[in-house]
């Protein structure tokens, strides 16, 4: 437990120092109205309203709840935060624990969850807190369900369908709850009993009815930019890309990127494309062949799998990013249970060899450490608006979208001759993002610039009747 807490505080205590920043902080918390008033009224208004096209009330209130107490001091928020992953860590050792029962498993496997970069984005940008709290309900419905199933008692059961329940009224993505059960019933409890499949009736009805909610309450935010909210023949070449953009980032956790745009073109027989189906047959055969000679090697990949898939873009959801390290915060615990089972294999395989046990024990340390490093490093990318957008633009070059968040960046700062020359550059790329007209409107009107602030105002205008949008 001290390991577990030492390694995760070491790495991600820079983000103590970050400060919010205005990719969604602005709409989730700093300027969110159901924020602001913490009464009875106000839950139910907070319970029936979507925040940014996403259904995640819960979280909300605790945005409630922490800016009554603290304002909007971002240091509370981040420490929220880092406790919160720091828990999910323990959550993932107990986890593990449970599946395989070997502790070098279970610590690997944690330290691993608690030290990857992917992590980053989770734990470091506030807005992300709901995958935090979504992971920590959905690990602790799974635990409570396994032992419900140990210990026969109903509590247990009850208290895992609440849990549940808390999980997806945090992000809807915990709809793969009673996916993950039923897997965890065949690989540990075959043969299923009529019993088991009643029992997963609340899971598959509460799953149903929230999933549906959150894909009605999508909506376009950004005049001018893509929704990709149809379903094409692209989002299954986006499924195969994205799998193993994923894989491929868990393993190798380099040139991270804090948004990952959507190419402008996605080419059907692109490489990443195909190594993504040809890891989907081999991890096919892979299954048929490891689920009976170790169970926790099944139950992992399809964890990793079920988890993964409804942010593949296979399912047409509004967003600008194609994927996102945030994504993988809760499913990385797939393949992190892979990697503990691993070492604990390699260093039951070195037992007879003194000097191969400490092989396998150093390397195991030197990759926790160099990837506690990677992480450290990439708590500071999110210390403002300014050193977010910078390095995005770093990684995925010149961008409309990039480039109108961080004129949006300079405007919140006050630094408005700034913006207008950056909203012209947004208008040069994509003349229909209105709301970079509006934007250097505002800061045209702010420096007094009245003809050619009402000039741009009426660009603005022109463009949302283009798009057909009521103002």
């Amino acid at each position: 437990m001290i390991i577990l807490l030492a390694a995760g505080a070491v790495t991600f205590y820079p983000i103590l120092d970050n400060s919010f920043t205005n990719w969604d902080d602005p709409a989730q918390l700093m300027e969110n109205p159901l924020v602001r008033v913490l009464s009875l009224s106000n839950l139910n208004r907070i319970f029936i309203t979507p925040v940014v096209s996403e259904y995640h009330p819960l979280v909300t209130v605790i945005f409630s709840l922490e800016y009554r107490l603290f304002g909007l001091n971002p240091y509370p928020y981040h420490l929220h935060s880092l406790i919160l992953h720091l828990i999910n860590g323990w959550l993932v050792f107990l986890l593990i624990y449970r599946l395989c029962d070997k502790v070098p498993a279970a610590l690997v496997g944690a330290l691993l969850f608690l030290v990857h970069p992917l992590q980053v984005q989770a734990v470091a940008w506030i807005s992300a807190r709901k995958d935090l709290v979504f992971s920590f309900f959905f690990l602790l419905s799974l635990l409570s369900y396994f032992k419900y199933h140990g210990r026969d008692k109903r509590f247990f059961y009850y208290l895992s369908i609440l849990f549940f329940l808390a999980a997806i009224l945090s992000k809807t993505l915990a709809v793969t709850v009673p996916a993950i059960i039923l897997l965890w019933l065949w690989v540990y409890r075959r043969p299923l009993r009529k019993k088991d499949w009643i029992d997963l009736l609340p899971y598959l009805a509460v799953s149903l009815a929230f999933g549906s909610l959150a894909l009605a309450m999508q909506t376009v935010r950004l005049p001018g930019s893509a929704a990709h909210l149809e379903f094409s023949f692209d989002n299954v070449i986006l499924l195969l890309r994205n799998l193993n953009f994923y894989i491929a980032r868990l393993v190798f956790p380099f040139n991270l990127s804090p948004v990952y745009l959507f190419p402008k073109l996605i080419i059907v027989w692109a490489a990443p494309a195909g190594i993504s189906l040809l890891l989907i047959m081999a991890l096919t055969a892979w299954f048929r062949k490891c689920l009976d000679a170790r169970k926790i090697i099944f139950w992992s990949s399809g964890f990793f799998l079920i988890t993964i898939f409804p942010v593949l873009r296979f399912i047409p959801f509004t967003g600008i990013e194609v994927a996102a390290n945030r994504f993988v915060y809760l499913p990385s615990i797939g393949i992190i249970c892979l990697a503990g089972y691993g070492y604990y294999t390699l260093k039951r395989a070195a037992e007879n060899s003194k000097f191969g046990k400490i092989a396998v024990i150093i390397s195991a340390v030197l990759v926790i450490i160099f990837l506690s490093g990677i992480s450290r490093n990439r708590c500071r990318i999110w210390r403002d608006s300014g050193t977010l957008w910078t390095e995005a633009v770093k990684r995925q070059g010149e961008s409309d979208l990039l480039y109108h968040m961080m004129a949006d960046s300079h405007f919140r700062a006050g630094r408005y001759i700034e913006t207008i020359e950056l909203c012209d550059q947004v208008i040069a790329l994509n003349p229909a993002m209105a709301y970079s007209y509006l934007l250097k409107s505002r800061a045209q009107a702010i420096l007094g610039q009245a003809e050619a602030s009402a000039e741009t105002r009426e660009h603005y205008n022109g463009v949302l009747e283009k798009l057909g949008i009521k103002r």
